[in-house]
C-alpha cells in the first residue's frame, strides 16, 4: 500500500491543488489531503476560519476516486509538521509506504543543503535523508536531479502556477478569481467576504444565485402540500453536488433530515414551510422564490456550527464523533427515572448530579425543538452558546435550562444504569443502549442555510418568542 500525504494550507484551495491530487491518485494507492493547521511561522493561513478552509477543502477535493481529506490537523491548536505527520500516519498504516508530496520550488538548492526543506523545516537535515517524497515539478520552480531528496521521486506530471497568494489578492478586491480556483470556492470566497479587508466573524454571508439556477429540491414525501409546491419549481438537479442551492420543503422535522442528508455537500440550504412552526424555514411560496431569484435579490446565509458528540456504549467504549445539527441527550429507557453525572468543562470545571428523564446538550438551532420543551429559551441561530437542558428534573428541585459559552464541553454520565438504564439520541435518531456522551461544538463541520432577505434570523426569533 502506497499512501501520499498532500500537505496544504489550502487557503484558498486552487485548480492546481485538485489536479495534483487527481494526478496523484493515478500513481499512489491513496492521497490524503491534509490542510494545515494554525501555522505561527504562516500568518496568512490563520486570517480565515479553520470551518470556511475545512468547507472550502471539501468543495476543491470532493468526488475524486482514492482521494481523502483529512481535517484533523485543522483542530490543532499547531499545526503538526511533516516529520510528526510521518511517524503519525506510520503508526497509524504500519506496514504501508508513507509518502509526502511537495512542490518543487521545496527542494530547489537541495544539493547544496539550500532547499526549503532542509533549512526552514523541523529535522530538517533528517526529514530529507529519510523520507519520501514525491515531487511535483512546478512551471515556475525547474530543478535538476541533484536537488532531489534522499528518497524523492519525481511525478511524470506538472502543474500549473495557480497561486493561493494571488487568488487571495483577487478575492479581496471582489475580482473573478474562477481561473485559478474553482466556481464554488470562488462564490463561497466572495459570499462570505472571506479575503476582505474588514473584521468580523464572517458567518453571515450573501448569497447571489445565477439566473436560472440549479436546485436539488427535497420535500416531504408524506407531505401533499409541500409534494404539490415542490412541482412549481424549476430548473431542478439530480444531485445535491451540482446543486447552487438545495431547496427543503416540509416542517423543521424535514429540514433536519435534509440537513443530515447534504450538509457534507457544503451546499445552502433554503427551508420553505410547509409544516406548522418553522423554526428553520422561510415563509416563501414557489413563486415568490422564483420571483426572488429572478429579481436578482441576495438571501441571507448563515454558517451555523455543528455539535460532535461520542456515545459511551454498555460495553464502556465510547464511538466515533458523530455530527448533530441540533441537540443529543440520554433519556431512560425503563420505568425508573434516569441519574445523571455531568461535567461541564469551560474555563472551569464544574460536576454536578441530575435526576430526571433525560439530559440534553443542544445548539442554538435546537433551542425551538426539544430543549425548547425542556424550558430554554428561543435564541438567535448565529448565537455562539452551547444549551444544556433537562426534562422532568426530580433533583435538584427548580432545576432550570443553562446557556453555556462556545467552548464548552459536556459529558453525561448515567448512573445506576442496571436499574435505570438510558438510551442515546442524536438529532432525533435514537442510537441504542448507552452509559454515556459527550457534546462539543465542532469547529469544522457547519451548515450554511439560507434566508428570505426580507426576515432577518433576529425577527423570525422574535416573532415566535412573541406570537400574535
Amino acid at each position: 500500500m502506497n499512501i501520499v500525504l498532500f500537505g496544504t494550507s489550502a487557503n484558498p484551495p486552487t485548480r492546481a491543488h485538485r489536479l495534483a491530487a487527481e494526478q496523484l491518485a493515478r500513481v499512489f494507492d491513496r492521497v490524503v489531503v491534509i490542510p494545515c493547521g494554525i501555522r505561527p511561522d504562516k500568518h496568512t493561513t490563520n486570517v480565515v476560519s479553520v470551518v470556511h478552509r475545512a468547507r472550502m477543502c471539501q468543495m476543491a477535493f470532493s468526488g475524486i476516486p482514492n482521494v481523502e481529506i483529512d481535517l484533523s490537523d485543522l483542530e490543532r491548536t499547531e499545526f503538526m509538521t511533516t516529520v510528526e505527520l510521518d511517524r503519525h500516519w506510520k503508526r497509524r498504516e504500519p506496514g504501508a509506504d508513507i509518502w509526502h508530496a511537495v512542490g518543487s520550488d521545496l527542494i530547489r538548492g537541495g544539493r547544496s543543503g539550500a532547499s526549503d526543506i532542509q533549512r526552514e523545516w523541523r529535522e530538517g537535515s533528517t526529514v530529507w535523508q529519510t523520507l519520501r517524497f514525491a515531487v511535483i515539478p512546478r512551471q515556475r520552480y525547474p530543478f535538476s536531479d541533484d536537488d532531489l531528496p534522499t528518497l524523492g521521486r519525481v511525478m511524470a506530471f506538472e502543474i500549473p502556477d495557480h497561486s493561493s497568494t494571488e487568488a487571495r489578492r483577487l478575492l479581496s478586491s471582489g475580482q473573478n478569481a474562477s481561473d485559478i480556483v474553482s466556481r464554488r470556492v470562488a462564490e463561497y470566497a466572495l459570499r462570505f467576504g472571506l479575503y476582505g479587508f474588514a473584521p468580523g466573524s464572517r458567518t453571515e454571508g450573501r448569497l447571489l444565485l445565477p439566473s436560472g439556477p440549479s436546485l436539488f429540491v427535497v420535500p416531504d414525501l408524506n407531505n401533499p402540500a409541500a409534494v404539490r409546491r415542490a412541482r412549481r419549481l424549476t430548473g431542478q438537479c439530480e444531485r445535491p453536488e451540482d446543486a447552487d442551492m438545495i431547496v427543503a420543503i416540509g416542517g423543521d422535522g424535514h429540514m433536519l433530515h435534509v440537513i443530515r442528508q447534504t450538509h457534507r455537500h457544503c451546499v445552502p440550504i433554503l427551508g420553505l414551510n410547509a409544516g406548522h412552526v418553522g423554526f428553520l424555514l422561510n415563509e416563501l411560496s414557489p413563486e415568490a422564490l422564483k420571483s426572488r431569484i429572478a429579481a436578482g435579490v441576495p438571501f441571507t446565509t448563515h454558517l451555523l456550527p455543528m455539535l460532535a458528540v461520542s456515545i459511551r456504549g454498555i460495553d464502556g467504549t465510547w464511538g466515533d464523533e458523530r455530527l448533530a445539527f441540533q441537540d443529543a441527550w440520554l433519556e431512560r429507557s425503563g420505568e425508573q427515572t434516569a441519574r445523571f453525572k455531568i461535567g461541564v468543562e469551560g474555563r472551569r470545571t464544574r460536576a454536578f448530579q441530575i435526576t430526571s428523564d433525560a439530559i440534553l446538550g443542544s445548539n442554538p438551532a435546537g433551542s425551538g425543538a426539544y430543549a425548547g420543551s425542556m424550558g430554554a429559551p428561543l435564541i438567535p441561530l448565529n448565537s455562539a452558546s452551547l444549551i444544556l437542558a433537562a426534562g422532568c428534573v426530580a433533583r435538584p428541585r427548580n432545576w432550570t435550562p443553562k446557556l453555556l459559552a462556545n467552548g464548552t464541553r459536556l459529558t453525561f454520565e448515567a448512573m445506576e444504569t442496571e436499574k435505570r438504564p438510558v438510551r442515546a439520541v442524536i438529532d432525533g435518531l435514537g442510537h441504542g443502549p448507552a452509559i454515556g456522551m459527550r457534546i462539543r461544538q465542532s469547529v469544522l463541520a457547519g451548515v450554511e442555510l439560507a434566508f428570505d432577505p426580507e426576515l432577518t434570523l433576529d425577527q423570525k426569533i422574535e416573532d415566535l418568542s412573541f406570537p400574535a
